[in-house]
């Protein structure tokens, strides 16, 4: 999988307009999509276990430089696993389920309780 990561002065979020840590391009079966790493609406994100080492690098170190870039590249490798992972909201996986619920009643004239 290819990944473009950048950290340019000119990207801002695009929900509250600050300054992203960074960005990145993710390959998608339609493309390609960008996820952001904002410090402000990413902060109490779900993925808080991958996203808060992340956040608290950037917050103390001005820069990547030879001695700490590996450590870097870990902590954007882990954060890119957990963002690259499909997800399904929540409603949009119910109203899945219960289509598919309606289909196999009519498939088979039952109905299911």
């Amino acid at each position: 999988m290819h990944v473009n990561v950048e950290n340019d002065d000119e990207l801002v979020c695009p929900t509250c307009g600050q300054e992203p840590c960074l960005a990145a391009s993710l390959p998608t079966p339609a493309g390609h999509t960008s996820v952001i790493l904002c410090p402000r609406c990413n902060a109490n994100s779900p993925a808080a276990d991958t996203v808060t080492p992340l956040l608290a690098w950037f917050a103390l170190h001005e820069a990547a430089i030879d001695q700490n870039l590996d450590e870097l590249a870990a902590l954007v490798r882990r954060w890119l696993e957990e963002v690259s992972r499909p997800s399904v909201p929540d409603a949009a996986l119910r109203a899945a389920l219960r289509q598919w619920e309606r289909r196999a009643v009519s498939l088979d004239g039952s109905q299911r309780a």
